[in-house]
């Protein structure tokens, strides 16, 4: 099994990636929609967000419209700046088992302890 450093690392570089196109709710740079979820393997992703200033509000809503659009679910948790709460979340999003969680960090340090 990854150690936590290794997937924090990858949530981090999950979340950079999508960053890029943040504030734009294309769902591609080709012009092609992606691929929607095939019904029986319905994907549900958790998305622990670390604020609630622009830049992470612009994030969630670009992340709920390429959700949307590929027929992924995508559960959402507010940290409110609380590295507390950000582990808790993820505790949540764990217990909820879904397929993948992209973090959006309160403090990377935060997060090597759990």
């Amino acid at each position: 099994m990854p150690s936590h450093r290794v997937l924090a690392a990858l949530s981090s570089a999950a979340a950079s990636t999508l960053l890029l196109g943040a504030c734009s709710v294309s769902t591609s740079t080709t012009g092609a929609e992606p691929a929607a979820v095939a019904p029986e393997k319905q994907l549900t992703i958790g998305f622990v967000n670390g604020n609630t200033i622009e830049f992470h509000t612009c994030l969630q809503k670009s992340m709920q419209a390429r959700a949307k659009s590929a027929g992924v679910d995508l559960l959402i948790a507010q940290s409110a700046m609380d590295p507390a709460k950000e582990l808790s979340n993820i505790d949540d999003m764990i217990a909820k088992r879904v397929d993948a969680i992209i973090v959006q960090t309160v403090n990377i340090d935060a997060l090597e302890g759990a």
